[in-house]
């Protein structure tokens, strides 16, 4: 009796332990192949930190990186890192060649698409295309555009603005002054004389836009102003020395030896004495990274080589920082051209020479000689010289047009921009 019992004992044990087998391996065999993460391990390009989005679509999926990886970065020899909820098996497919598991360890060539196929613990599948995307330019180059020449006659002043998108230049050839249109077209840069209604006969000396207005100051002190790039009508009642730049919802201005500042063009108050030339001088407004409004001012005359700053308070007096280096002591560094592009101060001299800032004009690096002199900045034939007219227009492209050599002034006229903000 006892023997019956062990025996029916033992057989209900083996019983339940088969039950309860099989119902573990339920439990364990479980699908879905879908991939929820894929990166890299490797670090070049930023490849480790790129988003990639995984659509999983139908029959297969697409795995791919909207923002591309820095230019020439090698993707042959490339770790993946792929998350998924259930995945047991992957496979890779490069090419032409046939699918083979991948042991998580050997490199896969990214350089084309790339077919994925993961398996789940039940056997089921999901396909993906990878695509890597790798930037076909190099965002640290200047495209070039130009040179166009405008005209080969005198010319005696001359001044360019942007505005609603396109982009200005005037010039007065000793009898009166022309309104010109530039645009990119094609690769190409095109000029058209353009038709205006009381556009100022008195020699114009500068242009500044603000509040959707164009300002004109002629040298007789008359200040103009048109909303349309059309038509023009003088402000009565006006007259100040120069202008400098919009800045900080105002119009900034000189006037008897002060700095002016005015919401409209029409009424001007009075800031801190100006301490810097009121003549020949290049001045910029911009944003800077700490969206704070900054305002410099280089001399363009040897007897004043240092450059002035004020941070958007017209009541306070300008900081003097340190002058520009003089990169050739055997040429002239008068009409130094300065612009603010790429979170950087741009010094532009007649000597042959580019100076960067990238702190506000505290100090300065000549061109080839930081870290920025990959890029190929100025054709062989673009001619430096004294005056020159710079300025950057709303598609991020600097415009370089003529200024003065051999006390002439030239007419060629100049775009480039840095590649990566070109990028949509």
């Amino acid at each position: 009796m006892k023997t019956f019992f062990n025996c029916c004992l033992l057989a209900l044990s083996t019983l339940t332990v088969l039950f309860s087998g099989c119902k573990n391996n339920n439990e364990e065999l479980l699908g879905d192949a879908k991939v929820t993460f894929f990166s890299f391990a490797n670090t070049e390009g930023g490849l480790n930190t790129t988003f990639f989005t995984i659509d999983d679509g139908t029959e297969k999926g697409q795995i791919f990186n909207k923002d591309s990886i820095a230019f020439q970065t090698n993707v042959e020899k490339l770790i993946p890192i792929i998350t998924g909820n259930n995945i047991s098996k992957i496979f890779f497919k490069e090419g032409e060649n046939n699918e083979k598991e991948w042991n998580k360890k050997d490199s896969i060539d990214f350089s084309s698409t790339v077919e994925l196929r993961t398996v789940a613990e039940n056997g089921d599948s999901m396909k993906y295309i990878i695509t890597v995307n790798v930037c076909k330019i190099n965002h640290n180059i200047w495209t070039w555009y130009g040179p166009t020449t405008i005209h080969s006659g005198n010319i005696e002043a001359q001044t360019a603005y942007s505005f609603k998108g396109n982009s200005y230049l005037i010039e007065n050839n000793g009898i009166g002054n022309s309104l010109y249109e530039l645009k990119l077209q094609n690769g190409a840069i095109n000029s058209k004389l353009l038709t205006t209604t009381n556009f100022p006969a008195d020699k114009i000396k500068s242009a500044v836009v603000h509040a959707a207005t164009i300002f004109l100051l002629c040298d007789d002190k008359s200040l103009w102003s048109s909303s349309d790039n059309v038509s023009f009508s003088k402000i009565d009642d006006v007259a100040i020395d120069n202008l400098l730049f919009s800045s900080n919802n105002n119009l900034w201005g000189i006037n008897n030896g002060k700095i002016a500042t005015s919401s409209d063009g029409k009424n001007w108050s009075d800031g801190a004495t100006c301490n810097f030339p009121a003549e020949n001088y290049s001045a910029v407004a911009y944003k800077n990274r700490n969206n704070l409004w900054i305002g410099r001012v280089v001399s363009g005359v040897s007897e004043e080589k240092a450059v002035w700053g004020n941070e958007g308070n017209p009541d306070k007096t300008w900081i003097v920082f340190p002058e520009i280096p003089k990169y050739s002591a055997e040429k002239n560094i008068d009409g130094t051209s300065i612009f603010y592009y790429d979170d950087k101060m741009f010094a532009l001299k007649a000597d042959s020479s580019l100076y960067i800032s990238q702190n506000e004009c505290v100090s300065w690096e000549h061109f080839v000689e930081n870290k920025y002199d990959e890029a190929i900045l100025f054709p062989k034939d673009f001619e430096f010289r004294s005056n020159q007219t710079v300025f950057v227009d709303e598609n991020n492209f600097v415009w370089f047009i003529g200024g003065k050599s051999d006390s002439q002034f030239k007419s060629d006229v100049w775009a480039a921009r840095l590649n990566k903000l070109g990028l949509k």
